[in-house]
């Protein structure tokens, strides 16, 4: 995957809780400072991207039993986004030995497409969960998105 890609990914994963993974990521992303060297190397891909995201995201948010549904559907439209996404990819980087630039332009607005519907359905998902969540719980999925949000500001800058 080329360093210009690999810079997109982060990006585009403001979810997508994924995977998106990103990348995933994407699919919102959550902050992956304390993840291993392993976790990092398996996250290249999206759909890893999610599952490294989804375990995260239960563990940070101390999801209870009671919550287990909403963050079940949470973690499969995340899956889903991250197949998707994958998906996009995939192609993009198939074709990237023989594509012109508009046939790379096409194949980036695919997967901005790809995230743009994979947040039409994170969102409601996500808001499910979000108000099943304690006020404490919340605080956290707040942080989380905040964190992530001034890191890439300051990254900017």
């Amino acid at each position: 995957m080329s360093a210009n890609f690999r810079n997109l990914i982060p990006s585009l994963a403001v979810l997508s809780l994924v995977g998106t993974a990103t990348l995933v990521v994407p699919s919102v992303v959550f902050a992956a400072d304390n993840l291993t060297a392993a976790d990092k190397v398996k996250a290249e891909k999206p759909i890893d991207h999610a599952e490294v995201r989804i375990k995260e995201l239960h563990d940070k948010l101390h999801i209870t039993s009671d919550q287990e549904a909403s963050f079940g559907k949470l973690a499969d439209v995340m899956r889903d986004n991250a197949k998707q996404m994958s998906g996009a990819i995939e192609k993009r980087e198939a074709a990237e030995k023989t594509a012109t630039a508009l046939d790379d332009l096409k194949a980036y607005q695919a997967i901005a497409e790809a995230h743009a519907d994979g947040l039409k359905s994170l969102v409601p998902a996500f808001e499910s969960l979000y108000s099943s969540l304690s006020d404490g719980q919340k605080k956290e999925a707040d942080a989380l998105f905040t964190h992530k949000l001034d890191k890439k500001a300051a990254h900017k800058s």
